[in-house]
């Protein structure tokens, strides 16, 4: 088809009942005019096409179809006038086009973005892994467990401060324990006899005195007896002290020996010891 859109007409090719284009005698094939009807629109863009003008501008057909049409003149060489190339397209063919083009744009960002966010959720646990680790260890000491310790899982500064908290837990841990052992001395200490082990007068008077609550609940019958060793003076004064130490070492081996172990066996100071038996049948 040929249109003159200075005229409004345009010549179409005629054809026959089979679609095929109709020949003249001399060859030739057989036109036909018709007219053809422009919008206001679309005539603005050919005034501007001709006047040699380049855009790209949007106009309505007759039958009411949007259309985008691009124009740029085209200049021939050995040509003076100059002619003209249009490119029009169906509006919403374009915009499909361009919702494509949007569409995978908008699924390539998406991707990316759920692809990044993916990687910084594994560095983030990676880095903050060792961290909550360190926190989690470090509420534990707080709580008086010093046998927390952290995997050190690299040679960075986290690295090297799990390195620095384990040493440090140890140290508290091996504290605490020399702590506790220096209080289980002090305390056996306190209630016990230096010389012997046996329990001292404090644990004694503690003893005794629990059992004579009991006895009198229960109406039941005990024994107090004391014990001290004749001559004793004399073995030190002959022998010396460290012969009578281990005398009385001696004397409470012997004593532990001769009782059950419901009784309570204690020295209550030099040469002197007492045997509680918390329940006795008869005095004999």
């Amino acid at each position: 088809q040929l249109t003159n859109y200075s005229t409004g007409m345009q010549q179409i090719l005629v054809r026959d009942e089979a679609g095929k284009p109709v020949s003249l005698p001399d060859g030739n094939l057989q036109m036909a005019s018709r007219d053809y009807p422009q919008t206001e629109s679309f005539q603005e863009i050919v005034r501007k096409t001709m006047a040699g003008e380049s855009g790209v501008r949007e106009f309505q057909d007759v039958d009411g179809e949007r259309y985008i049409c691009a124009y740029v003149p085209v200049h021939f060489s050995g040509m003076t006038d100059s002619w003209s190339l249009l490119v029009v397209q169906k509006y919403s063919m374009a915009m499909a086009f361009m919702d494509t083009v949007t569409q995978k744009i908008l699924l390539i960002v998406g991707l990316v973005l759920l692809l990044a966010a993916g990687i910084v959720v594994l560095f983030s646990r990676r880095f903050t892994y060792p961290i909550r680790e360190l926190v989690k260890a470090a509420e534990n000491v707080e709580k008086g467990d010093f046998s927390a310790r952290v995997a050190v899982h690299s040679q960075d500064e986290i690295g090297q401060l799990s390195r620095i908290f384990n040493r440090m837990a140890a140290s508290l841990q091996e504290h605490q324990m020399r702590q506790t052992e220096s209080e289980r001395k002090i305390v056996h200490m306190a209630y016990h006899d230096v010389l012997t082990g046996l329990p001292n007068r404090t644990r004694f008077t503690a003893y005794l005195t629990r059992q004579l609550e009991v006895a009198c609940r229960k109406n039941c019958l005990g024994a107090v007896i004391f014990i001290d060793v004749d001559g004793f003076k004399l073995i030190n004064d002959t022998f010396g002290h460290s012969v009578g130490d281990q005398l009385l070492i001696q004397v409470s081996h012997h004593l532990q020996q001769s009782v059950d172990k419901d009784a309570f066996v204690c020295r209550l100071g030099g040469d002197e010891f007492i045997i509680v038996l918390p329940q006795v049948k008869s005095r004999e």
